[in-house]
């Protein structure tokens, strides 16, 4: 059985996949888009 921290990490990621497709993007795509936002604003989505 894996450890709690370990489980805790796949959470955390399977949640985030799950966000950023609702937002149409994967990890990667996420990624880049996040380097090309200006560091004081706060996003808007759809």
């Amino acid at each position: 059985m894996p450890n709690r921290a370990a489980k805790s990490r796949k959470q955390k990621r399977q949640a985030l996949n799950k966000k950023w497709a609702r937002e149409g993007r994967t990890a990667n795509q996420h990624k880049k888009w996040l380097a090309k936002q200006p560091a004081n604003k706060v996003p808007q989505y759809r």
